[in-house]
Formats: C-alpha cells, structure tokens, sequence
C-alpha cells in the first residue's frame, strides 16, 4: 500500500514537470509575440509636393486710352476699345479684344470715310514667370481678328480722264466691307496697386483676306489700320482691373 503512494507521488511529480514547461513556453510566446506586435516598422508616409504658387485667377477687363489721346489730336479720327483676359493655366491666359473705329481721310485724289466694329480673340504666354508679390505680365501673344464695317468714298478724282481731257470727279456710295487677319504682338502689364494695371502693347497685323466694295479697294480696316500691302503696326496703352476668383 506504501509502496502504491510513493508510486502515485513520483507520477504525479513527473507529469507536473512537463506541464509547468509547456505553461512557461506558451508565456514566453506570448510576451515575444506581444513584443514584436510593439516593435513594427511603420514607414514614412509619402511627402507630397504641392504648387504653392499663389496665382491670381479672375478676368481682367481694361480700356484702351490710346484711342481718346489720338482723337484729341485729330478730329477726323474716333477710337473706342477694351480688352480683356482670363488665367487659364499658369501663366497661359485667352484674350480678347473688341472696339469700334470711324477714320475719315483725306487725301489729293481722294477723300473717304471707314467705319466700323472689329473684334479679336487668342492667348498670351507670359515669359516673366511668378514673383513673390507681383503678378506682372511681359506676354508674346497671337490674335485672330474680324471686322464688319462701312465704307464710304465722299469724292474722288481721276487726273487725266477720257472726259474731255479733264479731271473725273465723282463719289461711291457707302457700301459694306469686311476683313479678316492675323496679329503678333508683344504685351506688358504692370500691377501698380492691388488689381490694378497699367500697359500696353505693340504688334503686326498680317491680312488674311477682306471684301471691298466693287470698284474700290479697302484703304483703311477698323481694328487693322491702313491695308497698304496687307501688313499693318499696331499699339496702344491700357488700365485694366482684375475681378479675382480667389
């Protein structure tokens, strides 16, 4: 009977050994897992770079005052024009310009009234890029011009008729005329106070193709200037304000 105890005991000793072993392990598992759950590698998160140029977006509307300043020198000439652009990207901009001319010209042979509405649409590349403060415009741009307008030859004479060998005078009746063109031109603007600008620009106007009244061609286009051999120069000055979007 002792002998069945002692027996009982010394079995009960060796499967109690095992057990606290398989005990210890599970916990030092359990602490290593934990461990390794406090040490993940998190990695950086990506840093993105994002345009933090402040670029003024809106339409900017002006009025050319080179016009008014010509009329006050010739009172055969009457210029209304405005401008106008918008951002589109960056330094991209569409541009517009829209105004209404009458020229009355006399010459020896000649005197003739031009009158009429012109309109131009295209972009501007700005080449300053972007100053802290400033939002100035030094811009090579194209334009696509249009105009519909009327004109009138008030008299006209011809040297050397077949009328008795005398001069032929006579007068055209106001007829319509339209001309079509292409315009290069360089423009500077300068933001003088907050959204406020003053410039100007100076440009080529190439004629694409025009309409004139029969029996007399165009001498002078609205929007264009003097026909001549289809080239014309072209400037004025302008004070333009920004309606801001942002």
């Amino acid at each position: 009977m002792i002998l069945n105890n002692t027996l009982k005991y010394s079995l009960s000793k060796v499967l109690l050994i095992p057990a606290l072993l398989l005990v210890s392990m599970l916990g030092y598992a359990q602490e290593e897992d934990n461990n390794s759950t406090d040490l993940k590698i998190v990695k950086p998160e990506e840093t993105v770079v994002l345009d933090t140029i402040p670029y003024k977006y809106g339409i900017r509307l002006g009025v050319d005052i080179s016009g008014p300043i010509k009329t006050l020198f010739n009172k055969n000439y009457i210029s209304y024009e405005g401008n106008i652009d918008a951002r589109v990207y960056k330094e991209w901009f569409v541009a517009g310009d829209f105004g209404y001319v009458k020229n009355h010209v006399y010459s020896t042979t000649f005197d003739y009234t031009s009158e009429g509405n012109f309109s131009a649409i295209g972009f501007d590349k700005n080449t300053l890029g972007y100053k802290e403060g400033r939002n100035d415009m030094f811009a090579l741009g194209v334009r696509y011009g249009y105009s519909k307008f009327t004109q009138t030859v008030n008299n006209f004479i011809i040297e050397n008729g077949y009328w008795l060998n005398q001069p032929y005078k006579g007068t055209l009746d106001e007829q319509d005329a339209s001309a079509h063109w292409l315009n290069v031109r360089l423009t500077m603007k300068v933001e003088t106070l907050k959204n406020l600008y003053i410039g100007g620009s100076a440009g080529v106007n190439f004629l694409i193709t025009d309409y004139a009244p029969e029996g007399f061609k165009n001498l002078y286009i609205p929007g264009f200037g003097f026909r001549k051999d289809g080239i014309a120069f072209a400037f004025n000055y302008s004070i333009m304000y920004l309606l801001p979007f942002n």
